[in-house]
């Protein structure tokens, strides 16, 4: 096998017929890769030994199957692969029994394998949106859809490597059902404050980021509490994780757990707190569920406040995304940053104080300044007239280090002058020491 530049794995063997096969996995796991790799053999060896039918008389028997007797083996393949949670296979059958369900209205008979393409799976995600569903909603029917289409792939039933690049993804971006905001500061004590014997599950989620059905999941045999260490399974990966636990948080854990023999089988918490009692506790802290602009405080805003204060705190990306356990640092960046105007500001002040020391050292060998350049009447550049530029000129020292050229000065544009601004505000935000971009909003 072969890690591809997408972080897939590829598979390469011997087929029935001699040749040799090369096909990607679809999964960047790699024991998953592997299973797959083991099961394509197995099936490769039946065809040598007639029990199967070869590659495409196989293929042309499975697309004439119902597309429901498919997703039923699928259903069985992917629980067998590693031991899937009851939650995590409910919500698969769920949206894939809508599929079938709502293929089935839309062909006016059942579908079978054949009927699966892009235009088959863009009309049941315009169905759920007909149906008063989010575009988000939308996408997660169409990426389950497609992780049969995979399976089925890699099984030898169809082919279907080109139907992800074809079946288009909804804009979530411009279908918000639901956007939630971090708590600030005083809101986050207000909260602890007014929660009485649910203090502990908050502080845990506002510490750790821990999702709501792992702590519901979490016992005392997960915690190392003399090392700072806890491990949980990560339920959207399917896949165990390890994470800090600060000190402060440490001695509230080991004064609430019990001494009694067998605590370590025990789950820390009997219960979570359910969506009302966190509305009910939101109220006794004076916090409103729902602000001004429509964002919402749930339970899992709590994580989102602990993505919020990690930015705020110029954490990298990078290292952001292993605290909230992502597989991808752009989920961490995209749906766990609430930064607000005041965190822009102090960021600012930071980048803007530094500007000084930035010329002295010489950025390029010069500082940045703008000016207005003119451009010539009936000129077609794309630049009208007036526009703004930026010049970096050289001073100091390093125009007398740069030579003869050191007293041109290097025009950039408005916009590349912004992105380079951007740019350095992201190192200042990374270089800066915690707690000195202000409070979290």
């Amino acid at each position: 096998m072969r890690r591809e530049p997408n972080g897939k794995w590829t598979m390469r063997f011997m087929g029935g017929d001699g040749r040799e096969v090369k096909r990607s996995t679809g999964t960047t796991d790699r024991r998953d890769a592997e299973a797959i790799l083991a099961a394509a053999l197995q099936r490769e060896a039946r065809v040598r030994q007639g029990l199967e039918a070869p590659g495409a008389q196989r293929m042309a028997d499975q697309l004439s199957r119902p597309l429901r007797e498919h997703l039923g083996e699928y259903l069985e393949a992917f629980e067998r692969q590693e031991a899937r949670t009851a939650g995590t296979m409910r919500v698969r059958r769920s949206i894939l029994g809508t599929f079938v369900r709502l293929s089935k209205s839309i062909m006016r008979r059942d579908p079978v394998l054949r009927d699966l393409d892009s235009s088959l799976i863009e009309k049941v995600m315009h169905r759920r949106i007909e149906e008063g569903r989010s575009a988000r909603t939308a996408n997660t029917q169409r990426q389950y859809i497609l992780a049969f289409a995979a399976w089925a792939t890699n099984d030898g039933r169809a082919d279907f490597a080109r139907l992800g690049r074809m079946a288009k993804r909804r804009k979530e971006d411009l279908d918000r059902r639901r956007e939630r905001r971090a708590l600030t500061a005083a809101e986050e004590a207000a909260l602890l404050e007014a929660a009485g014997p649910r203090r502990l599950v908050y502080r845990l989620a506002l510490e750790t980021g821990l999702r709501k059905n792992e702590i519901r999941a979490l016992a005392w045999a997960d915690l190392d509490l003399e090392n700072g260490i806890g491990t949980v399974r990560n339920t959207k990966v399917g896949r165990s994780e390890d994470f800090n636990i600060m000190p402060d948080l440490v001695a509230e854990l080991s004064a609430a757990r019990p001494m009694l023999v067998g605590t370590n089988a025990r789950k820390v918490f009997d219960s979570v707190p359910t969506h009302r009692t966190f509305r009910r506790d939101l109220e006794r802290a004076a916090i409103a569920e729902r602000d001004e602009r429509g964002r919402v405080i749930d339970f899992h805003a709590l994580r989102g406040t602990l993505g919020t204060r990690l930015a705020a705190a110029g954490v990298a990306p990078q290292v952001a995304k292993g605290i909230m356990r992502h597989s991808d640092y752009r989920t961490t960046v995209k749906h766990y940053h609430h930064l607000t105007l005041h965190d822009q500001r102090k960021a600012l002040e930071i980048a803007l104080a530094r500007a000084p020391q930035l010329a002295a050292e010489g950025t390029s060998g010069g500082f940045l300044e703008v000016a207005e350049v003119g451009t010539p009447s009936g000129t077609s550049s794309g630049t009208s007239r007036g526009a703004k530029r930026v010049n970096s000129v050289r001073s100091g020292a390093n125009a007398e280090s740069a030579g003869p050229r050191a007293d041109q000065s290097q025009t950039l544009s408005l916009r590349e002058f912004v992105r380079l601004l951007a740019s350095r505000c992201e190192s200042v935000l990374q270089s800066a020491p915690q707690g000195t971009i202000g409070a979290v909003g």
